[in-house]
């Protein structure tokens, strides 16, 4: 009896066992199942995140790209109100140099026609004194 209540309890401890074996078992390809998941989404976002850090870094070239040719726009549009502007003074001071000159002009001319009014006729006087 000893022997049959020893290979009873060993038959229950071996059944034990075997049922503790398929549980571990099935709790290691969950495990396995789960650790491939885990990986698989792991590298998913990995890969979402790179594409993500592209994007942006996409759209931060494009604003900056956007931001220049704006500058370069408002800087272009400045030049041109600067040339104009400078053109219109050159314009203005030509004028007003001409203008000058032109008074100038006519005073020497005034002056020029009152010393000679003033000088006696030289050539008279000369034709007199060989007569």
């Amino acid at each position: 009896m000893f022997k049959q209540r020893k290979i009873q309890q060993l038959e229950e401890r071996q059944e034990h066992l075997e049922n503790r074996i398929i549980s571990l078992t099935k709790e290691r390809d969950r495990l396995t199942d789960s650790n491939a998941s885990l990986e698989r989404q792991n590298k998913d976002l990995s890969h979402r995140r790179k594409i993500d850090e592209e994007a942006i870094a996409h759209k931060v070239k494009m604003r900056e790209e956007g931001i220049e040719i704006q500058y370069q726009k408002k800087e272009t549009k400045l030049r041109g109100e600067l040339a104009e502007n400078l053109h219109k003074v050159k314009d203005d001071y030509q004028v007003k140099s001409e203008k000058q000159l032109q008074d100038q002009y006519k005073e020497i001319r005034v002056m020029y026609s009152e010393v000679l009014k003033r000088l006696p006729d030289v050539n008279v006087q000369w034709n007199k004194k060989e007569k």
